[in-house]
């Protein structure tokens, strides 16, 4: 769509059409020369130049009528102001231009001011004679009258013209706005003879609204018949009572207004400007822009409509502001009329001319780009056999240009998203990218009219959703964004694709189930009814489901109880499981078997496996898995109690070893495949044996011990004073033995 550049050319108030001749744009200022002298004039610029200064052409000193007298005070030349096709010249339309315009009223011959208002009302307006404009509408008043119910020609008929055609007529369209108060536009057709024939009247939906006042045929798709007629409503209230306008379109079927819609967006549209632009994105359909000068407190507005085939889009593609700095000014009253058949710079397309308060600005469009995305992926469907199934996904992009230029090209930022309807029943991504681990991807990207594909690879997980395709989500945008070229607003910014699951339900990929379900109340008596009962608190259901026919993906069983009820636990049948082992090969418990154990000594092992003691082998087999569902094998084997009472150790561990592998290992991988199982013994009252190197050194470490205390205690005279008192005792008791002697 355009962007905005612009070159300003300052003037005197200016209000009125704008309009290219040549090279140079003529812009209408029916204020030129007030307050000294108000008689209006064109001024004209050239364009493509660094010139922004209009010249004056001076219409109103170079043109006069002849044989007239003229008086060109106060009038609005260039009020008006549309190109002759056929010239190459233009028109000029003004107001308050007079032909002998004056009245003389001799005020003495009338006794009372009742006499003079007579007189006044009985003067006959002679101003504009000789255009017929005036008197062209008193002749042809009669016709309208009946639908316009204007006896005091108040209704503004005429006030805003439009000429729809078909292929073999010419029809006219007339705005009314103050028809009945609430507004009418008027379709009516001349004859050859100047006759005029009625052909259909529409009337405005609210009082006060000025249905009417702008009227704007539009040939959409350029086959030179009027496809749609646009009519204003600038002073419509919305609900708020606040004054927003409308814009209503019309179809138009042989000169009958058809279907109506209205277009979106213009507010503050009073004296709003309807345009029609030469096909200014350059799609084959001419567009339409709509000016909206008191919108954001004066500044004003314009908003540009995009043609589809026979009709006007109703949402607008752009709107320029009037504060937009870009102007490097406030501008005032911006969009008071609007201009858009030309090619400003060159550039094969069509730019704007919008005038301001003073301020003429034109806009320059940009070229437009319309990137297409395909996407496409391999292996085309997800395996569910395939726990980590690996995807690269090959993304092209291809851009058009308008117009078409050799060097065109573009630089997009594009965003790749896996899962991004993320439903309801699903929390994570079913997918991550594998060169960042992540569900989104971003790359920049330069794209031109050659094909450009990139190459990304995501895996996919165990899906916790098998029937919903895996989506990828393509977004681009500009990387800079306000540069040349833009994007084509009408070509997807966002696409998506989607890879499936191969669900295996036949070629049409469509299942088609049929599940049974069965309940059964489990009681131990096996009767149906059941007592509830301090001992007997625990109910229990068996519950079936069966399919008859193709594969059910996320098949659910809910259950539903009373608050009465407190849900306990649920629990899983066993499935079939096929083992291949030698089941109590000796019949114990069946025969009569006489063991007998050799003793070993296990004081050096700290472990028993297959790799230093003799194994025996269990195969089993597990078919018909379902996804996610959770199994368990329960092996039981026998420990001879004989063989380790025999045997010398305190602790030792049997360990076991359990292996999980498939048939097809290129259709499913596993992570861990094998694992551990270990089981301990020991035997609490075995002695340890300690070995020889152990006690030779606890009887040195002993003998040592008790050097140092022997030394300690003769250090301390300890054996000196045990040595005295032993000499004393033995002196004593040799003294008693003496005595006793003596008294024998």
């Amino acid at each position: 769509m355009p962007g905005m550049g612009q070159s300003r050319a300052v003037n005197a108030r200016l209000r009125a059409p704008l309009w290219f001749l040549g090279q140079k744009l003529l812009v209408g200022s029916p204020w030129s020369g007030y307050p000294v002298n108000r008689t209006g004039d064109i001024y004209a610029c050239p364009v493509g130049t660094s010139k922004t200064t209009f010249k004056k052409l001076n219409l109103q000193a170079l043109i006069n009528i002849l044989n007239v007298t003229e008086i060109k005070e106060d009038m609005n030349l260039g009020l008006t102001l549309i190109q002759n096709s056929k010239t190459g010249g233009f028109l000029v339309g003004l107001i308050q231009y007079a032909n002998n315009p004056h009245v003389v009223f001799n005020l003495n011959t009338y006794q009372t001011k009742d006499e003079v208002v007579k007189a006044m009302e009985g003067t006959y307006q002679k101003g504009g004679d000789l255009t017929n404009t005036f008197k062209a509408i008193d002749n042809a008043s009669h016709v309208f009258e009946k639908i316009l119910q204007d006896r005091n020609h108040s209704s503004y008929l005429g006030y805003s013209v439009a000429v729809p055609s078909t292929q073999s007529s010419v029809y006219f369209v007339a705005g009314a706005p103050r028809s009945n108060y609430a507004g009418r536009v008027v379709v009516y057709g001349v004859d050859s003879h100047g006759n005029i024939t009625i052909v259909q009247s529409q009337r405005g939906k609210q009082i006060g609204s000025y249905f009417g006042s702008v009227v704007c045929s539009v040939d959409v798709n350029r086959d030179s018949v009027t496809d749609v007629l646009l009519v204003g409503a600038p002073m419509f209230m919305n609900d708020l009572k606040k004054e927003e306008g409308r814009v209503y379109m019309f179809s138009i079927t042989k000169g009958i207004l058809d279907q109506q819609e209205l277009l979106e967006g213009p507010q503050g549209s009073e004296n709003a400007r309807i345009t029609t632009l030469a096909d200014i994105d350059l799609d084959g359909f001419n567009d339409v822009v709509i000016g909206a000068p008191l919108e954001n407190q004066n500044s004003g507005a314009i908003y540009i409509y995009n043609g589809f085939q026979k009709t006007i889009i109703t949402r607008y593609s752009q709107k320029i502001l009037g504060s937009d700095s870009a102007f490097g000014q406030q501008l005032q009253f911006f969009g008071r009329s609007v201009d858009g058949h030309r090619d400003l710079d060159d550039d094969d397309i069509t730019g704007i001319s919008v005038s301001a308060d003073g301020n003429v600005v034109l806009l320059w469009s940009q070229n437009i780009a319309n990137v297409s995305i395909i996407a496409s992926f391999k292996p085309e469907k997800i395996s569910l056999l395939n726990k980590n199934t690996e995807i690269t996904v090959k993304i092209c992009f291809q851009a058009t240009f308008r117009p078409a230029k050799i060097n065109n090209q573009m630089a997009i930022k594009y965003n790749a998203t896996l899962d991004a309807d993320l439903q309801s029943s699903r929390v994570t991504s079913r997918g991550l990218f594998k060169e960042n681990n992540e569900r989104y991807m971003q790359r920049d990207l330069v794209v031109r009219h050659e094909e450009n594909c990139v190459h990304d690879v995501f895996s996919v997980q165990e899906p916790s959703d098998a029937v919903n395709s895996l989506s990828l989500c393509i977004d681009i945008g500009l990387e800079n964004p306000g540069s040349s070229p833009v994007l084509d607003i009408y070509s997807p910014a966002s696409v998506a694709y989607s890879i499936c699951f191969i669900k295996d339900c036949g070629e049409d990929e469509l299942c088609i189930c049929d599940l049974v379900l069965n309940v059964q109340q489990k009681a131990d008596d096996g009767k149906q009814q059941f007592v509830v009962s301090s001992k007997n608190r625990r109910i229990m259901f068996n519950v079936k489901l069966r399919n008859k026919k193709e594969n059910a993906y996320n098949t659910r069983i809910q259950a539903t109880f009373s608050d009465k009820l407190v849900f306990a636990s649920s629990s899983l049948p066993a499935r079939d499981v096929t083992c291949q082992a030698q089941i109590n090969p000796l019949q114990i418990g069946k025969r009569s078997y006489s063991a007998s154990f050799k003793k070993e000594n296990f004081r050096a092992s700290k472990e028993l496996n297959c790799k230093n003691a003799k194994c025996s082998t269990i195969a089993c087999k597990l078919e018909d898995l379902m996804l996610k569902g959770e199994y368990f094998v329960n092996v039981s084997t026998r420990i001879w109690n004989g063989t380790f009472a025999a045997s010398t150790f305190q602790t030792l561990q049997l360990s076991a070893e359990a292996e999980i592998y498939t048939h097809n290992p290129e259709l499913f991988i596993i992570g861990e495949n094998t694992l551990t199982i270990p089981v301990t013994i020991m035997k609490p009252d075995e002695n340890a044996e300690t070995p020889v190197g152990v006690v030779i050194g606890s009887i040195l470490a002993g003998l040592l011990l008790l050097l140092v205390l022997v030394a300690v205690l003769w250090k301390l005279s300890f054996f000196k004073t045990q040595y005295e008192k032993m000499t004393q005792d033995l002196e004593d008791i040799n003294e008693i033995t003496e005595l006793t002697k003596d008294k024998d």
